[in-house]
């Protein structure tokens, strides 16, 4: 099934979530882009997307809800930046991917106006 990106099928746009989601304990625990290299290519989804996605978004959690995980530096592919802008980061991939699912799958796309 296809996205409103044109190159992504579902799977690869719910793939492209999960990884994004196991960068962030790495990324929040000080860990550089070249240090997590290419650990999370490929398929990340396995036979059970919707349990690969409740791991990922899990450990992702735990590591936003650290003690001052805001306060903290990340080193991006774009350069250093505060967790929290990463935070804001994340959060717009998430909006913008949740909004292109819904769009696949014919789910409600609206948004919700305190997050917009």
């Amino acid at each position: 099934m296809g996205t409103p990106c044109a190159d992504w099928t579902v799977r690869d746009l719910v793939d492209h979530l999960v990884r994004e989601q196991l960068w962030a304990p790495e990324l929040l625990a000080g860990c550089t882009v070249e240090q997590v290299g290419d650990r999370f290519d490929g398929d990340r989804l396995g036979a059970d997307p919707r349990h690969s996605w409740v791991l990922a978004a899990s450990a992702a959690r735990e590591a936003w809800i650290e003690p001052d995980a805001l306060a903290k530096r990340v080193r991006l592919s774009s350069g250093e930046a505060g967790a929290d802008e990463y935070g804001w980061q994340m959060t717009l991939d998430l909006t913008v991917h949740a909004w292109d699912l819904a769009t696949a799958v014919g789910a409600d796309r609206r948004v919700d106006a305190g997050l917009a």
